[in-house]
C-alpha cells in the first residue's frame, strides 16, 4: 500500500466520520488482472467501510467519487474483483451496473479466494 500511495497511476479517497476517524477508503488504478484490457480500463482495487459504518452511506460516496474520477480520467470501463461469498459487496456493486464478467483466483498468504471479475461501461 505505501508503494501505490506514493506512485501517480492510483487514487486513493479516505471518508472520515465527524470526530475524524477514518471509516472507509477506496483506490482505484492500471487494472492488474491478467488479460487484454482496454487502456481505457480503471480497477477499482479496494473499497472498504468500517462495519459499524454500513447503512451509513459511506459506501455510496466512495463508489461515487470513484465514477466521478474514472470519468473525469476519460476512463470507459471499471473493473474490480469480489470474493464469492461476499453477497453483501455483490448486491452493492450490481446496484451500480457491475456485472460479472469472470473468475479470479485471489491469493490470500498461502490460501486462494475464489473471486469474482466484475465490470461497470460507463
Amino acid at each position: 500500500m505505501p508503494a501505490q500511495l506514493s506512485d501517480p497511476a492510483f487514487t486513493v479517497r479516505v471518508a472520515v466520520d465527524a470526530a475524524g476517524e477514518i471509516v472507509g477508503f477506496a483506490k482505484i488504478g492500471p487494472v492488474a488482472f491478467p488479460g487484454d484490457w482496454p487502456a481505457t480500463a480503471v480497477e477499482l482495487y479496494q473499497l472498504y467501510v468500517r462495519s459499524d459504518q454500513h447503512g451509513a452511506g459511506v459506501g455510496p460516496a466512495l463508489m461515487d467519487w470513484a465514477i466521478d474520477v474514472a470519468r473525469a480520467e476519460g476512463r470507459t470501463e471499471i473493473i474490480l474483483s469480489v470474493y464469492v461469498d461476499n453477497h453483501r459487496a455483490h448486491r452493492f456493486y450490481q446496484r451500480y451496473g457491475f456485472v460479472e464478467i469472470g473468475r479470479y483466483v485471489f491469493m490470500v498468504g498461502e490460501q486462494p479466494d475464489d473471486d469474482r471479475i466484475m465490470r461497470l461501461v460507463l
